[in-house]
């Protein structure tokens, strides 16, 4: 039997106050999800790619912030969108979001867009955004900064002519999402993983805007046995189709994580060791992103699977391409310093397997690896 695995959320009482800034704990509420049988008919083992129409709103709304522009591509739709709505950059809707800072303002961000994925216009009434997904939000609580804003929201895309924008563009969106399809075969993907991994998902989505540069995320939602899977990514409309491989990595690398995590739950003690994974060792930081061993070794295995698919999926020609823009963007831009090494020791390790592909019974081989290339590692600086 193949397990199912989400991220789950931590529980905490719901806050009402609403600011660009929330309040330090930055807690979770329980998403609740309710799956009916005929939404679980319709989306079972179903990927789909699609820019939703308040998604987009709601990624307007923050490309008319202070920090907008950092969080925005540059592209000829950005400046269709700036002509359009930059006279409504006043609006009580951007004011109430108030992204001033990237750096400081993520979470707001974050939950503002994300949020706004789970919300459609109603079918009747033309002007009332309503929940339309299975499950309660997205990201944070439930009061969330997008929710508590609705009826903003809703003045905004009334006072702009949101939707006659959205429809304008309806065939330029088309394309992107067609950009998409060209590039990456998630059920292929789920394919490959299922095969590997002791985890199973039964409807992927990716959500995402022509507007987004970079800023990914993914979300897990759960009822009882049946699992969704949203991706929160960027166009690839830009990348050449030859390069299909970097739009893969961007969606295999979101896809394989709860794959990958739900197997190092059962070695979590051992990951955090400061002897294993724990500490500096393998990833150098100074904002206190991956704080602990359990979150570095699945960013270190998360990647490292995604370069054992791209062996199965593209031709040999293509490995040595892959290998040295994946260690290149891990280790240079990211700091995940010895990533190279431990991914020749991944695919060495694979390799060797007999019978059945099996990533999930490698863990022990690759922790003892690790831990031993550490060791000699320091032993050789200590000296």
């Amino acid at each position: 039997m193949m397990l199912k695995f989400v991220t789950l959320c931590l529980f905490i009482t719901v806050g009402t106050a609403v600011s660009a800034q929330p309040a330090a704990d930055r807690g979770w509420d329980a998403i609740l999800t309710e799956v009916s049988q005929e939404e679980r008919i319709q989306l079972s083992d179903q990927a789909t790619f699609e820019v939703p129409e308040v998604y987009e709103l709601a990624m307007i709304i923050i490309s008319l912030t202070e920090s907008g522009p950092d969080m925005v591509v540059d592209s000829e739709y950005a400046n269709r969108v700036r002509a359009h709505f930059s006279r409504f950059s006043d609006h009580e809707a951007v004011r109430a979001v108030n992204l001033q800072s990237r750096a400081a303002d993520w979470y707001s961000a974050y939950e503002f867009r994300e949020n706004a994925s789970v919300f459609c216009f109603d079918a009747e009434q033309s002007n009332l955004i309503v929940r339309c997904k299975p499950y309660s939000h997205a990201w944070g609580r439930q009061a969330n900064l997008f929710a508590t804003n609705l009826r903003l929201v809703a003045d905004f895309a009334e006072q702009s002519g949101f939707r006659a924008f959205y429809q304008r563009n309806k065939d330029f969106y088309q394309s992107e999402v067609q950009a998409w399809k060209d590039r990456v075969d998630m059920h292929a993907m789920k394919r490959w993983l299922e095969e590997r991994f002791p985890v199973s998902e039964d409807y992927y989505s990716v959500v995402f805007s022509p507007l987004t540069d970079g800023w990914h995320s993914t979300q897990g939602f759960a009822d009882d046995d049946f699992a969704i899977r949203v991706m929160y990514l960027q166009s690839v409309s830009g990348e050449p189709a030859e390069n299909a491989h970097n739009a893969a990595r961007i969606v295999f690398t979101e896809i394989d994580h709860s794959h990958v995590d739900s197997v190092a739950l059962n070695y979590s003690e051992r990951l955090n060791n400061p002897a294993s994974f724990g500490g500096e060792f393998w990833f150098k930081t100074e904002d206190g992103t991956y704080d602990n061993g359990f979150r570095v070794f699945a960013e270190y295995m998360t990647w490292a699977v995604f370069e054992l698919w791209a062996r199965d999926t593209y031709p040999s020609g293509q490995h040595e391409n892959i290998a040295q823009q994946v260690a290149r963007k891990m280790t240079t831009q990211r700091r995940f310093v010895h990533y190279a090494a431990f991914r020749d020791a991944l695919v060495r390790i694979f390799g060797e397997q007999e019978g059945k592909p099996d990533i999930a019974a490698l863990y022990p081989d690759i922790l003892d690896w690790a831990e031993n290339y550490r060791a000699e590692i320091n032993s050789d600086l200590a000296n």
